[in-house]
Parts: C-alpha cells; structure tokens; sequence
C-alpha cells in the first residue's frame, strides 16, 4: 500500500523576551562604551603622526630641491660669468646651464624640449634682476660662449621672506632668470636674525673647510667680470666658497591641538664646480692693449712693446696670441697680420728688423683668443726712419 503524506506538526518556537534584548542593548551599549574611546586615541594618533610627517615631509621636499640644483652651480658656466652671486643667510644665487631645449647643448644638466627659451639661457643687462632680499641688481655685463651667442648658464634663485597669511612663519622661493617666482615649501620657521644657509670656504693652507662668521655676509659677485682684476675683496670670496649647509626648521598646526607641530633638517650641498677651470668656451672680445713704438738707438729696427691684455692670464683667461699688424703711412688698411706673438709672457717687446731708412710704418697690436675673436686694435707710429 503507498504510504499516505502526513502533515508534519510545527512545534511553537520561543523569542527573545523584553527583558534579554534588553540586556543585549546595554551590553553592546557598554562595548560600544568600551572601544570607541579607544579607536578615537587611534584615530588621534594616526592624525598626529601624519601630521608630522607632512611636516617632515615640507621641509625635506625643499631640502632635496634646494641640493638637486645647487649641487649643479657652475656646469656649463663661461670663463667670465660667476658661479655664486650672491651668498645671503636667506637667499642664494648661483649661475648654472641647469635645463636646455637645445639636445646639442652638451653642457645642460637636464634636457626639457618644451622649456621656454627666455629661461634656458644667461640673464643680460635688459632684463636684469633684483637679488632677493636686496637692492643690488644683477647683471652688469652680458655673458657670450661666442661670438653672437650669449651664455646659456641661467641664474636662480632661492630665498625666504615672511607669511604675510601665517604670522612667524616663512615662504621658500625659487626663481629662475627674471622669471615669476614660485613657492617651494611654507610653513618654514626662523627666530630673529637667523638664516637659512651657511657657506664654507676653503683653508688651502690646512685644506679644512671654514664656515664663513654671520658678520661677513652677505656676500655679492660685484665685479661684472669673473676673475678680472676688480674681481677682489668680498667679490672674490664668493668664488672661495665650497659648500652650503642649508638648515630648515618647518611647522604645521595639529588640527586637534591647534599646536605647531614643528621638525628640523639639515643638509650639506657640495659644489662640485667650484675652483675648476673653465676654458672651454671663450667670452667677450679680448681687452685691448696700450702700444708703443720707437725706433732703436742703432735705427736697423723698431721695437714694439705691450703689456698684457686684462684677459691674458686674468680675466676671461682665453688670449691666445697677439696679432701683429703694419701699414705704410700713406695706407688706410693693414691687410693680413704681418707676425704674430704666443700669449702667457708678463710683458711683450717686438723687434721688426724688416726696414730701411726713411720707411714710415705705422703699427698694430691685437689681442686674440680661442674664438677667434680679436680685441679692437692699438696703433702706433714710430715716425720715419732716420738714416744711420
């Protein structure tokens, strides 16, 4: 026989009574009680270290950009444009061919085909700048790598003033050439009189770097001409300078607290450029000579004497020789060089036995560097040749 379904019969399940829900609520209530505190203190922490780093990180962040590029100062600087120009307890200047767009500009630290060409190449006295946090203006004299073609070492700049927003707080500036400055790090803290940066020179007698004393500074590259003989005094410190120590305290207000929450880093920045030589481009035209010419005592010959251009040995450091010229004294052009004379000598004296009596030459001198490129000539005329 099949067997028939049966209903099966429900047995009447019991709830929760009023009473265990709510001692259910009062014991979530007392956990609840028990762990939001303790993930508030979490919270707060986790908040405050975070704020610390950021505050690590403000400071670090400028630190790191501040020695990318002053690390560089003086790459692809030519032989009469300074390395540091200006040398402040809260500014720096430095010249540097820090970013091209030029891809056969072997001497750019970075390359950056959308640069904007104002700002990859040397500052020229049209568009001359104001150093930071000074009066001075920089620069006096246009830089040229040749003939025609200005340096392209470009000048920047790093500086603080005070938050006009943050009372007691200070902004981190970088500018490039006469460029619109931008903001590196804020938040920067400085008690009264102190800096940001200190400079080191080196002892070559001892060969130990010495800090430069606050009462020296600041310092300014005030000859137009690197090395040139104005090139002396505090102008020619800034050329002995060897490293920077850049100190930077930095702050950010705890928005529980409402307390600055402050760090501190420091940093020495090599110049791996200073004291090199730099010949490997030739700047302005030579400077040019004072010539004399008279006729010897036993009247066989003229003798021709010089002294150094400014940028023999000084200067621009780039003359080669000197070029030698004569023209008889009915003529108007000097031609090709009659001799020419190797550079490096303390004086020069030219003897031109090529004569006979009653000639009447009247001479040149120029100097010339690695360009080519000559000084302006200077004349002399001996008068004629008397007869023995």
């Amino acid at each position: 026989m099949p067997r028939v379904p049966t209903m099966q019969t429900l047995r009447p399940r019991r709830g929760f009574t009023l009473l265990e829900m709510l001692v259910s609520m009062a014991l979530m209530l007392m956990v609840f009680a028990a762990v939001v505190p303790f993930f508030r203190v979490q919270l707060r922490s986790i908040g405050k270290n975070a704020n610390l780093l950021d505050a690590q990180q403000n400071i670090r962040f400028a630190l790191a950009t501040i020695q990318r590029e002053l690390r560089a100062a003086g790459a692809g600087v030519v032989d009469a444009q300074p390395m540091i120009v200006q040398a402040s307890p809260r500014a720096v200047t430095f010249n540097v061919d820090l970013v091209t767009k030029d891809p056969n500009d072997p001497s750019a630290v970075y390359y950056d085909e959308d640069a904007d060409a104002s700002f990859t190449t040397s500052l020229t006295p049209a568009n001359k700048i104001h150093l930071p946090g000074s009066s001075r203006t920089y620069p006096d004299t246009t830089y040229w790598k040749s003939p025609g073609v200005t340096s392209r070492a470009e000048t920047i700049s790093y500086w603080v003033t005070p938050d006009v927003d943050h009372p007691g707080q200070y902004v981190l500036y970088r500018r490039v050439n006469n460029a619109d400055s931008t903001i590196v790090s804020s938040g920067i803290i400085l008690s009264a009189g102190q800096g940001i940066f200190k400079y080191f020179v080196l002892d070559t007698t001892t060969g130990v770097l010495d800090s430069l004393r606050a009462s020296s500074l600041p310092l300014y590259h005030t000859a137009p001409i690197h090395g040139s003989p104005a090139d002396t005094g505090a102008s020619a410190l800034t050329d002995k300078i060897r490293m920077v120590t850049v100190d930077l305290y930095g702050t950010i207000t705890d928005p529980d607290s409402h307390q600055p929450v402050r760090r501190h880093i420091a940093g020495d920045v090599r110049l791996l450029n200073a004291g090199l030589l730099r010949h490997s481009t030739c700047g302005q035209p030579p400077i040019p000579v004072s010539l004399t010419a008279t006729i010897a005592a036993d009247k066989k010959s003229i003798i021709l004497s010089w002294n150094p251009s400014v940028d023999d040995g000084t200067g621009e450091k780039d003359v080669e020789r000197y070029m030698i010229f004569r023209r008889s004294a009915d003529s108007t052009s000097y031609g090709e060089a009659y001799t020419s004379i190797a550079a490096g000598a303390t004086s020069y004296t030219y003897f031109d036995v090529n004569i006979k009596p009653n000639d009447h030459w009247v001479y040149g001198v120029a100097a010339e560097d690695c360009t080519p490129a000559s000084s302006p000539l200077a004349e002399a005329d001996p008068g004629v040749v008397p007869v023995p």
